[in-house]
């Protein structure tokens, strides 16, 4: 029977395919696919280890980031539902979210914890322990490091289908309170690969994050990874160009916004990897 390859599937398969080729880079860290897959991993048995199961909630109060790419493919190998919330929303706004959404646990960036401070007590479904910040130590919080720098780094033994759900993202809410959009691994996929057509002719991608202004519940740059070798670089406005100089020196364009310059770099060599594909007799 056929059947969509999840983001999480196709991590571990470009991570054996491309041992060598840098998946996920900012200003200080750089991370091949081998490396991203094993961090994924870990953060997978880490949430699992909260008592989350295939079908909870993790909600994510994040700026783009590394760490935000590998919780949605933490999730799309745990079965692991992410409700990504727009970091510019008010304590409150987050708080319908979190609650609306029954979310057990929240990963929060730690410039973002004053947001949640003060409604904490209310999202009861959300245990004291799981509450994880990225950055700097935060009281109240677990380190993103220290949570998943002990954990297994084996691939999590869970059945995940296309037809479960990934994400579950809120809409804005301009005509009442915002409602929540299942989304499912096969059709966020589908997506991918119609996005994926636009890449055609290289076979490398580079990716640009802009923390400034993208939203991480609109992380579309994502979607790329399931073209062969992709690489995100994630970066704020100012670092972008010396980024990219030297990822890739001489090949800059003159272009508006760090997400444009992935419209400059075409790729798709064998983007089909990201379906399982039986020929029908």
């Amino acid at each position: 029977m056929a059947g969509w390859l999840n983001l999480g599937q196709n991590l571990k398969i470009n991570a054996k395919k491309f041992p060598n080729t840098v998946m996920l880079k900012d200003s200080q860290r750089s991370f091949t696919y081998p490396e991203v897959n094993r961090r994924v991993n870990q953060l997978a048995h880490s949430l699992l280890s909260l008592g989350l199961t295939k079908g909870d909630k993790v909600a994510v109060l994040l700026e783009n980031s590394i760490e935000i790419v590998e919780v949605f493919l933490a999730t799309a190998k745990t079965g692991i539902i992410i409700v990504p919330i727009n970091f510019r929303l008010v304590s409150a706004e987050v708080e319908y979210i979190v609650a609306d959404s029954d979310a057990k646990a929240m990963i929060v960036h730690d410039e973002f914890t004053s947001t949640v401070n003060p409604i904490k007590a209310k999202l009861n479904n959300i245990g004291p322990d799981n509450y994880i910040a990225v950055g700097q130590a935060v009281d109240g919080y677990r380190s993103y490091d220290a949570f998943i720098e002990n954990a297994a780094d084996n691939e999590p033994e869970i059945d995940v289908a296309p037809e479960d759900t990934w994400i579950l993202i809120y809409t804005s809410g301009t005509t009442g309170k915002p409602k929540g959009v299942i989304r499912s691994h096969e059709s966020h996929i589908a997506f991918f690969l119609i996005n994926a057509v636009d890449f055609m002719k290289s076979t490398k991608v580079v990716l640009v994050g802009e923390e400034t202004s993208g939203k991480p519940n609109h992380f579309g740059e994502i979607n790329r990874f399931v073209l062969p070798e992709s690489r995100l670089i994630v970066s704020y406005p100012t670092k972008y160009f010396s980024l990219l100089d030297k990822d890739l020196p001489g090949l800059i364009p003159d272009l508006e916004t760090p997400f444009g310059f992935a419209q400059y770099m075409k790729g798709i060599d064998t983007a089909m990897e990201a379906v399982r594909h039986n020929p029908q007799p």
